[in-house]
This record gives structure tokens, C-alpha cells and sequence, in this order.
């Protein structure tokens, strides 16, 4: 952008660092922000360009990462925005005395009267009455310290994230847990292998842990149910036209109410639990691809039973999965995936059960 003086207009200023001029004062301003107050000035922005759009979702969005970027990545302190008017200063306590004869006393006595504060503090001052902006940044001042991203370990990934307003959890319906074989190949595609036996294994394994860590668990699976389990049928249609009901880009944080909200409710009475599990285990058993570089490798015999070993030995991958809700708000309360590059067995999917259990069991923070 060409920058011109304010009284010569045919000579252009590439320089940003003279203040004349509105556009000039506008780079100046920009250059010599700190990141912490140029992202301050942008939510501010963009939430009065929500307020003048409030149809606009991409806006809200912008909104939500922003405050999440200033108050976790800028060095803010806790409660350094603030959302109240500031007290009125008496400026009749702080009368200057004019009796200084002195240039330089009365230069101070000046600066003196104009109070050191960083107005940076009030930028949303202006909204302290808006219930969504204000809900908004409480929910992106809450602490991340509850969401724990494990390292990769050798063959091992995990996620776990438990919302710090849940407690001790001592009793879970769980709903119809799924345990899914697939083998993949390149003639045949994927195949999917009959899993009952698997499913009554894993249900097992989701009761044994859930008692060794205190936890009283609800199986509302059809498996289970004979022709006199017609109660636990129904509730059973209930908590799948709810799971059905759930938005398709529902994310952990966000809150849900049912049309159906009332029956669920009593059901929850009824249970004598608002908590819902989803639960599952994936297994892939694949083919190890031959890649370029073994083919030239296949120059040499020595390596020959080695790497036909490794052609013809099947790969896996196991995925398990556990969501917790609250049925009373829809939120999900915990998360849990983990990958594990293994196959299935029956101490890895123990080991894995027993841990989320014994998180649940316990309040606070992931351990």
C-alpha cells in the first residue's frame, strides 16, 4: 500500500514508521502491538461483527478459536480482563502542589496525573452485559488441564479427555457394546467376520472391570434380554432413538436436549443413573505392502527368508473406543480412543477396560 504525506500528495512514503497520516497511524498501531494485543483487538472485532451478523455461524466459530488462542497461547493471568466498570478516581485527592519552582517537579507532578494503567484490560468491557459472548469466554477460560494427549508409545497411541465438572463416577448403563473383525485385501476388499462370540467376551470384560473399580454397570444390549425383559426393551428403544437424535458433528463440550427430553429423564431415575457408555472395539488385519525399496532388496538372497516372512505375515491394528454422556444435558463428558498396532488380545482389551474404569472411578484430574 502506497502511504502519502499529509501536505505533499505526490510524493509517496514506503515507510510505516512516521505516525501521519490515518492509514499511516493504522500500520503503526499494528506494528507495534504485541501479539497478545493484536489477537485482544481481533476478538474484539470480530465479535462486534457478529453482533452487526448475528446469522453468521462462521463468525461464532472465529469467535471461539480466537479467545481459545488468547487465553492459552498469550501469557494471559486469571482475571486480567475485566468485566466491570472501574471506580471513579477523586481527583481532589491528588492536588498538585504548585509551589514547585522547579521545570522539571512540575513535568513529574504532570505524569503523576495521568494514572499508569494498561487499557488493554477493558477490552471487553463493552460486552460485560452480552450472556453469549460472556458464556463464550468462560467456556475458553476454562483450564485444559483435564485433557491429556499421551505420547505415542511404541505401537501405542491414546487420547483421553474428562470434562472437569465430572465427578467420581459409580454407576454406568452401557449400551450395546460392539466388538467389529475386518480383514482388508486387495482382491477381496474389506470382509467382515461374524463378532457374537467376541461381543459376549468383551461384555464380560466391561463387567469384570467395572466391579474391580467400584462401578455398577447396566448392559442394555438386546443380546442379553429374554421375552420377559420388556421394560428394559423399551428403555433400550429410548436410549437408541436418543443416540440417533445426536447431531452428526456433535463434539465433546457441546450440549444437547432431546425433543424427547422427559421420558429420558424419568428413564434416568428409573436406572438411578443420568450416565450412558459407548463403547467399542475395531480390529483391521491387513497385508504388509511391498514397497520399492524391497524390491531391490530382493537382489540380495541372504535376506530372502526374512523379508518373505514379513511379506506374508499379516498386519493389525486394534481400536478401542469409550464415550461417556450425560443424558440430562448431552454432553459428552469423557473420551477415550486408543490404537494400539496389535492384534486383539484378550490382556491389551483387559488392560484398556481396566484403565478407563479406575480414570472414572476416581474424580479429577487423568492420571
Amino acid at each position: 500500500m502506497r502511504l502519502k504525506k499529509e501536505k505533499n500528495k505526490s510524493k509517496a512514503i514506503t515507510s510505516v514508521n512516521k505516525s501521519k497520516g490515518e492509514s499511516q497511524r493504522l500500520f503503526y498501531l499494528f506494528k507495534h502491538l504485541s501479539n497478545k494485543e493484536l489477537i485482544t483487538v481481533c476478538a474484539r472485532e470480530i465479535w462486534k461483527s457478529h453482533l452487526a451478523d448475528p446469522d453468521d455461524t462462521l463468525l461464532i466459530a472465529m469467535e471461539k478459536e480466537v479467545l481459545q488462542d488468547l487465553l492459552h497461547n498469550c501469557s494471559v493471568a486469571d482475571g486480567y480482563f475485566t468485566f466491570n466498570v472501574p471506580a471513579a478516581v477523586d481527583t481532589a485527592k491528588n492536588a498538585v502542589d504548585t509551589t514547585s519552582s522547579s521545570k522539571y517537579d512540575k513535568i513529574k507532578q504532570n505524569q503523576k496525573k495521568a494514572l499508569q494503567s494498561d487499557y488493554f484490560t477493558y477490552a471487553f468491557l463493552g460486552f460485560a452485559e452480552d450472556k453469549k459472548f460472556r458464556e463464550l469466554f468462560n467456556n475458553a477460560s476454562k483450564s485444559d488441564e483435564d485433557t491429556l494427549v499421551l505420547e505415542s508409545r511404541k505401537n501405542t497411541n491414546i487420547y483421553v479427555k474428562r470434562d472437569p465438572s465430572l465427578g467420581s463416577v459409580s454407576n454406568i448403563m452401557v449400551f450395546d457394546p460392539t466388538y467389529l473383525r475386518v480383514s482388508d485385501s486387495r482382491k477381496s476388499g474389506e470382509r467382515y467376520f461374524a463378532t457374537s462370540r467376541y461381543e459376549r467376551t468383551f461384555i464380560q470384560m466391561v463387567e469384570e472391570a467395572s466391579g474391580t473399580a467400584g462401578i455398577k454397570t447396566t448392559m442394555m444390549e438386546v443380546g442379553s434380554m429374554n421375552a420377559g425383559d420388556e421394560d428394559k426393551y423399551n428403555k433400550f428403544q429410548i436410549l437408541q432413538s436418543w443416540i440417533n437424535e445426536l447431531p452428526e458433528d456433535h463434539e465433546d463440550g457441546d450440549c444437547f436436549i432431546s425433543s424427547n427430553q422427559e421420558v429420558l429423564d424419568n428413564l434416568c431415575d428409573d436406572m438411578g443413573t443420568n450416565y450412558l457408555g459407548l463403547t467399542g472395539i475395531y480390529t483391521l488385519r491387513s497385508k504388509h505392502e511391498a514397497q520399492l525399496w524391497m524390491f531391490y532388496i530382493l537382489m540380495f538372497p541372504p535376506v530372502y527368508p526374512a523379508l518373505a516372512a514379513y511379506l506374508l505375515s499379516p498386519k493389525y491394528e486394534t481400536l478401542y473406543y469409550f464415550y461417556l454422556y450425560d443424558i440430562h444435558t448431552g454432553k459428552r463428558v469423557y473420551t477415550e480412543v486408543s490404537l494400539v498396532k496389535s492384534r486383539d488380545y484378550k490382556y491389551t482389551i483387559k488392560n484398556m477396560i481396566y484403565t478407563t474404569m479406575m480414570r472414572l472411578g476416581k474424580p479429577g484430574k487423568i492420571k
